[in-house]
């Protein structure tokens, strides 16, 4: 039997089945206290352990409570799971997703996370938040965007792919999609990211690049640029490299890697690595960076600050001398967002970073590991 028993607490919720004033209880006495316990997308309040024992619950998204009356015996260590299945509720599925995406989208959807958001609300009809590995803003791009979200759909796991794409729009690709434990957070479990910014460095400008690399005429010397880049590794107070500091509780943050190279044309958007790159004559210049977090701006503003080296007016002391002094002001600019690249994320569960397993041929969480590096 199934009944509305309103909106309650659980005080009321006991006065509602077992009334004070003599009337007819809805269920029969309870022989151990009320046990209530949540899992499993319910909330649960076992109000009696007799035959004809009742369960008050609720769905998520309720307020109201429902009561179910089990002529089989329920005791109080019964499992929440068990409790689910004879509830007849299944319990969310996590699916993970790889996203590739240009960094302008449906002027309606002003980030990825919402058209993806709006793509699975047509797809099921769920209103969903889905949690992303790192917040990019509008203009920058993702190779390997990663999201996670909870779902009661009965696709597959790994089907959500093709699904979901026939509702997304053309500058977003969902490049996998597959089913991770529920304790996976597409923030928190990342162990790093990369980010790579491409500069095209002519002094003839590309119109099939503009939206996808910023454009320095200047010829740029990429190997000062590198040097001097290499004084960021290590763990170290970025707080010179954030845009209105403070966004988070510390701007300390740990780069394993950093690299500034030449690179040939159509290798750029892959999330695979460069097999021939190097100080040669490609006319892209790339900065790739690695770290375990970043922070508003970070890596556009290193960007900025090693393009004044490129082009011979810093060196690599002066890198260390803005690090050291932690203060946005006296860095470097800012480089605009549409050369910016979200390449991967890398996640402890793969043993490789996620996008390599689905790379070349095969967007706002408030979370202080947030990672808004545009």
């Amino acid at each position: 039997e199934y009944g509305d028993l309103g909106e309650l607490t659980e005080q009321e919720l006991i006065r509602e089945l077992w009334p004070p004033d003599g009337t007819q209880p809805k269920t029969a006495a309870p022989s151990v206290a009320v046990v209530s316990a949540t899992g499993e997308g319910l909330t649960v309040s076992l109000t009696s352990t007799s035959p004809g024992a009742s369960i008050a619950y609720k769905l998520p998204g309720d307020k109201r409570w429902r009561l179910y009356v089990d002529p089989v015996q329920i005791s109080a260590g019964t499992e929440i799971a068990a409790l689910a299945h004879r509830l007849g509720w299944k319990p969310s599925g996590q699916v993970r997703m790889t996203v590739t995406a240009e960094g302008v989208v449906q002027p309606k959807l002003p980030t990825v996370q919402g058209a993806v958001e709006a793509a699975i609300k047509k797809l099921t009809g769920e209103e969903l938040r889905i949690l992303a590995a790192g917040r990019t803003d509008a203009g920058v791009h993702a190779l390997g965007q990663v999201a996670n979200f909870r779902t009661q759909s009965p696709i597959p796991p790994g089907k959500w792919r093709a699904a979901l794409q026939t509702k997304l729009p053309p500058d977003i690709v969902v490049r996998h999609s597959d089913e991770v434990p529920h304790d996976f957070h597409a923030t928190f479990s990342a162990v790093s990211k990369r980010y790579r910014y491409v500069i095209h460095n002519s002094a003839i400008t590309d119109p099939f690049v503009r939206r996808y690399a910023w454009s320095i005429y200047q010829p740029l010397d990429v190997e000062a640029m590198h040097a001097a880049a290499q004084v960021l590794v290590g763990r170290h107070d970025f707080r010179s490299f954030e845009s209105h500091w403070p966004n988070k509780a510390t701007s300390v943050r740990t780069v394993s890697s950093i690299e500034v190279y030449r690179a040939s044309r159509w290798s750029l958007w892959s999330s695979e690595r460069e097999p021939n790159r190097g100080m040669g004559d490609g006319e892209f210049v790339c900065l790739e960076i690695e770290a375990d977090g970043f922070l508003y701006n970070m890596v556009r503003a290193i960007t900025g600050t090693l393009l004044n080296v490129g082009r011979g007016t810093w060196s690599a002391m002066d890198v260390e001398r803005v690090l050291r002094a932690e203060d946005r002001a006296i860095a470097g600019g800012t480089a605009p967002a549409w050369g910016l690249v979200l390449v991967r994320a890398v996640y402890p569960d793969a043993g490789e970073d996620v996008t390599s397993a689905v790379g070349a041929g095969r967007t706002d969480v408030s979370t202080d590991r947030e990672d808004p590096a545009s």
